[in-house]
């Protein structure tokens, strides 16, 4: 699936009820942001997605990047942390510079999505062994 950002703000509607609950690795999202952002060139930078859940736990991925001329591929291979609980997953991307001093920290909004709930519940006597 692929995203493209609109300047720091990446919708979210299309894999905004995409995940279920306990999934790892299932899904992957591309984003293609701006390769420069006032007067930074964001190629060297390093992008990490945020996420923090229902039950109020942060979890956190490096994404992989590719560098084009104008923009940059932003490849997010969905860890299980992201879809441990099920509920509303609150996302933030950020961009830091890779080398040297860290003068400016670039963010990008996103609308929180839903995680669904994975059915659960007991099994009838006769179905245990």
């Amino acid at each position: 699936m692929e995203i493209i950002a609109n300047g720091k703000n990446i919708p979210t509607y299309e894999f905004g009820d995409l995940l279920i609950q306990g999934e790892e690795l299932a899904d992957t999202i591309i984003f293609y942001v701006d390769r420069f952002y006032n007067e930074y060139d964001l190629s060297d930078h390093s992008f990490v997605i945020t996420g923090l859940t229902s039950e109020g736990y942060e979890v956190e991925q490096a994404l992989e990047k590719e560098v084009e001329a104008e923009r940059l591929k932003l490849i997010w291979k969905i860890a299980a942390g992201f879809t441990e609980d099920a509920g509303e997953l609150k996302l933030c991307m950020t961009a830091l510079p890779e080398y040297g001093e860290i003068d400016h920290i670039i963010r990008y909004a996103m609308q929180p999505v839903r995680v669904r709930p994975f059915p659960s519940g007991r099994r009838r006597p006769e179905q245990q062994q």
